[in-house]
């Protein structure tokens, strides 16, 4: 399974919530957009230490296509 993973799910996975760690760990593929590390690096966040996580997801930058439709995903 192909993942797209926001912000708020990479700051529970670096929390521990079991539930987001299961989801990622059986997914095949990980992306993350330019916008979630954006937001993600606004939080306190140790930048070295998120920029060595982050950088083992694929990295995508999001059209308007691809923002309506995740904007209709989150709001299910």
């Amino acid at each position: 399974m192909k993942v797209l993973i926001e912000s708020s799910a990479i700051i529970e996975y670096l929390k521990g919530n079991a539930k987001v760690k299961e989801i990622i760990s059986n997914s095949e593929d990980f992306y993350v957009s330019t916008l979630t590390i954006f937001e993600v690096l606004l939080g306190k966040v140790e930048e070295n230490k998120i920029l060595d996580f982050l950088s083992a997801f694929n990295v995508i930058g999001l059209n308007k296509k691809d923002s309506i439709i995740a904007s209709r995903i989150y709001k299910r």
